[in-house]
């Protein structure tokens, strides 16, 4: 090895300094950078000959020259031609040791940087102030800073450098500022910063850490006035770009897995390849909203080049053309969906998003500060994410959920809503959603709520389980944590399991009211009140629960719970089978056992099944409004079932009670009486009736002549395909 002597080079204010040469021919003093950069000392040069060097360099505080060819001749294709790639292993090159504006890279093709949870997969510096001339910084992708990560008291000075088609699973596709630094732009050597993508900050971020303002100075951006959706800073800065790449189209696009990116998207005949780069073209605004229509498929990186997660947009919908075929999918990489900082007025629907991981603590999807949210006809499923696993909505989102399905996903709770905000569930499924293979992976379970305003209708939470063990309320279907207000209507909650707590758990300060609901089958009990510093208050009217008001349990007795007329402790007699298991059977007490008045409840016209959610004047509690069968659904008559008038009287009664009901039509009539068990104890009627008011006496026997024991008993009357119901209570 030998050092050769070479003139003033280049930025250096040394009379005298070394150079070795790098070729991967073996002509040079070595084969690799490193090897140069391991040589060297304060004010040599590293020349490299033109290649791919499949490598990844760390100056290791050297204040030294790294260069290609392109020092001596200017020329741009040598630029192009000198390339550190690095092999997807980490970040391509490092200035970590305190390095000076005497530390110089120039005239490189950085690539292939990559790291899940990493930062600045191009080049990463830290507490050091290099300078970057004459390069190409694409395709790299980190967690954070895919192109460049300027953090810890850096500034590093960038001078004709171009940061292109590089990608942040968070934020900051091509530069990442954060830790007390910044990035100096330089006003005569301009630099490009164009077409990256990130959850957010797409091109640059920077975060909210005290330093010099932030002047983003350049020859070319994507767009030359760009949105928070392309800059996202914490702190104020300044803008300026004579060019751009794109000019923004305030439409509607079209998006095919199988687009080309070359097309304009305007048509469903000429659709882009990518949704990111729909995110990106697009313009929108509170007059003129837009949507991004998305036709059938499977979207992935591996399979058509998507870049996920989705930078959402105000003002920008996410249509896809069905749930069940049009697929997001997340390669088990990254988040899928991700918007921050009060994206306002969009809608997502109609998609299917799985396979969704990342290191940081969201599985699938997150979203901060948004208002007037729509999530519609989405599936979330085979997600990972240890704090939340599908769905995070935090400070100060107003989000609707409607028709969401978050089964089989993985980590922590699969729904997490928290920070002073509001949040309406409808027509919703949340099952089998489980902890996270291994230790710290998450707990599982259904859904969390902290500080929120949250009201739930039509939701079946089932077969969620959580493993928590080192606290005493562990939660498996819903945990409210602080100060939660919550409304639950119509909510079926079944078969989940948790080691201590309940199926539901309320922490501290919340309110919560459960109006028509089921909690049955749940281990070890439906309900635990904590409140041991802010009494949690609970009502529960019209619902059945396991156990019963003394089931609930109430940790250190300071809980308010109001327990109110017509609730059951009773089987519910779910269907058990078919697509919607936890549906009533016709022996279930359940129907028509909620409120009498509705109004104020606000409920969805159909139940989470699709069908009508109140049949005959009368809600079911649960999920699902029983329908009778499928005979009578299809074959309805226009006789209103509470036309028949059922009653008895008296009721309660002791030795005997008169039923009346009336036909307005003649028909084949089925008088029964069932126990709370389903089972028949006696009919009373069967024959073909005529138009007719009609009384029968029911003594209290079974079909065998035997008295039956006290209880709750359930009168049902068939007649002209419809079914009415009544329940009478047998009191000795």
């Amino acid at each position: 090895m030998t050092k050769k002597l070479t003139g003033i080079l280049l930025l250096t204010n040394i009379l005298y300094a070394f150079t070795f040469y790098i070729n991967l021919d073996g002509t040079g003093d070595f084969t690799t950078i490193q090897e140069g950069i391991d040589a060297a000392t304060h004010g040599d040069t590293v020349l490299v000959y033109p290649g791919i060097y499949y490598e990844n360099i760390n100056y290791n505080g050297k204040n030294i020259i790294v260069t290609s060819l392109y020092l001596l001749t200017p020329v741009d294709s040598l630029i192009r031609q000198t390339i550190i790639d690095g092999n997807y292993n980490g970040s391509v090159v490092k200035f970590v040791s305190g390095e000076s504006r005497n530390s110089v890279l120039n005239g490189f093709t950085i690539k292939h940087g990559y790291g899940i949870g990493n930062s600045g997969s191009g080049i990463y510096i830290r507490m050091s102030n290099p300078t970057l001339m004459n390069c190409i910084i694409e395709k790299n992708t980190a967690l954070y800073g895919g192109g460049i990560a300027s953090s810890q008291y850096s500034n590093p000075m960038l001078q004709k450098v171009t940061i292109r088609y590089n990608h942040a699973f968070r934020y900051g596709g091509g530069i990442v500022v954060y830790q007390y630094s910044n990035v100096t732009f330089d006003s005569s050597q301009l630099c490009n910063v164009y077409l990256n993508t990130a959850g957010w900050g797409s091109d640059i971020s920077k975060g909210s850490s005290p330093s010099e303002e932030l002047y983003v100075l350049v020859d070319t951006f994507t767009v030359i006035d760009p949105d928070n959706y392309f800059i996202y800073s914490m702190e104020t800065y300044s803008f300026s770009a004579q060019n751009s790449k794109i000019t923004p189209i305030n439409d509607d696009l079209y998006v095919s897995a199988v687009g080309d990116d070359n097309n304009s998207g305007l048509t469903k005949d000429e659709p882009l390849q990518t949704i990111a780069y729909a995110l990106t073209k697009i313009s929108s605004d509170s007059l003129h909203p837009n949507t991004i229509h998305i036709a059938d498929g499977i979207y992935s990186s591996s399979l058509n080049d998507q870049r996920f997660p989705l930078n959402c947009r105000s003002y920008v919908s996410l249509m896809g053309e069905s749930e069940e075929n049009t697929i997001l999918d997340g390669d088990s990489l990254s988040m899928i969906l991700f918007a921050y900082d009060k994206e306002t007025d969009y809608a997502i629907k109609n998609l299917s998003l799985r396979n969704a991981c990342q290191s940081s603590s969201i599985g699938c999807a997150e979203f901060v500060g948004n208002v007037n949210l729509l999530l519609e006809n989405i599936t979330f499923q085979n997600n990972y994410g240890w704090g939340r696993s599908a769905l995070c909505c935090r400070d100060s989102c107003s989000v609707f959920l409607r028709n969401i399905t978050a089964i089989n996903n993985r980590g922590g709770k699969a729904i997490g809503l928290g920070g002073s905000s509001f949040m309406s569930v409808e027509n919703c499924l949340i099952k089998g959603n489980v902890p996270g293979n291994g230790v710290n992976t998450g707990d599982g379970g259904g859904i969390v709520l902290d500080q929120y305003y949250a009201v739930l209708r039509n939701v079946e939470i089932t077969e969620n389980i959580n493993n928590m063990t080192d606290w005493f309320g562990s939660s498996v279907a819903i945990a409210a944590v602080t100060q939660t207000t919550i409304d639950l209507i119509n909510v079926t909650i079944g078969n989940n399991i948790t080691p201590t707590g309940g199926a539901i758990t309320c922490a501290q300060g919340v309110t919560m009211n459960i109006t028509n609901s089921i909690l049955y089958g749940d281990s070890p009990r439906e309900i635990f009140l904590n409140g041991t510093v802010l009494p949690n208050t609970i009502t529960i009217k019209n619902s059945l629960v396991q156990g019963g008001q003394s089931a609930i349990y109430n940790y250190g007795g300071n809980n308010t719970i109001n327990w109110l007329d017509e609730n059951l402790d009773t089987i519910p007699y779910f269907t058990g089978d078919g697509e919607y298991p936890y549906a009533l059977s016709d022996s279930s007490l359940c129907i028509d056992a909620g409120v009498k008045d509705t109004i104020g409840l606000n409920l969805p016209e159909y139940d989470l099944a699709g069908y009508p959610r109140i049949v005959g004047g009368r809600i079911d509690m649960g999920a699902y409004e029983w329908q009778g069968t499928t005979s009578i659904r299809e074959s309805n008559t226009d006789i209103n079932p509470e036309s028949y008038l059922l009653r008895n009287f008296p009721n309660p009664f002791n030795s005997k009670t008169t039923i009346s009901f009336q036909l307005p039509i003649a028909s084949q009539t089925n008088l029964t009486i069932y126990n709370i068990n389903g089972q028949l104890v006696k009919t009373l009627m069967n024959a073909y009736a005529s138009i007719g008011n009609y009384q029968l006496i029911w003594n209290g026997k079974n079909n065998s002549g035997q008295s039956v024991p006290s209880g709750m008993y359930l009168i049902k009357l068939s007649a002209n395909r419809n079914v009415t119901r009544a329940k009478i209570l047998l009191l000795k």
